[in-house]
């Protein structure tokens, strides 16, 4: 009988958690689409939140980095617009899923450089270690390496 009100209590215990974790997630609105905003409100996010991207054409030099466990997304694949420039072949959007946690990235259009003189190879999405993720809803064209890289294992 003890074990089985312990088994109770733990059971209520990891539910009550579950939905706490839920309840305290946050949308954080990004100020802009450009990547010193969008930076900025990723570095303010929790495990939970999600990071919202207003509608724009927002062009990055560089990339954008954070961990997995937050949801990124835009407002539609034709409001949403990421677009690479410069001679870089960073990805646009790196995360890192070292932490073993889930990520989301949906409803964002995401533009590269194909540069054949200089030969730029470039990426969109970079995956590192993300063991959990999903893609949906958005858009991946003129890269001149890939839209999507994943590194290390993943499901």
């Amino acid at each position: 009988m003890n074990n089985l009100f312990r088994s109770f209590f733990l059971m209520v215990f990891l539910c009550s958690s579950i939905y706490i974790s839920v309840v305290n997630a946050t949308v954080i609105f990004a100020a802009s689409g450009s990547q010193i905003d969008l930076q900025f409100a990723l570095d303010s996010a929790n495990v939970g939140d999600t990071v919202q991207i207003p509608a724009g054409n927002f062009q990055f030099s560089g990339s954008v980095r954070f961990n997995a466990g937050i949801t990124l997304t835009g407002t539609g694949v034709t409001q949403t617009i990421l677009s690479k420039i410069g001679n870089t072949t960073e990805a646009l959007i790196i995360i890192d899923g070292s932490n073993g946690l889930p990520v989301t990235v949906t409803g964002i259009t995401f533009i590269g450089i194909e540069n054949q003189t200089t030969n730029i190879r470039d990426n969109g999405l970079q995956l590192i270690s993300c063991k959990d993720f999903r893609v949906s809803e958005s858009t991946f064209r003129s890269f001149g390496e890939s839209g999507i890289t994943i590194h290390g294992a993943s499901n």
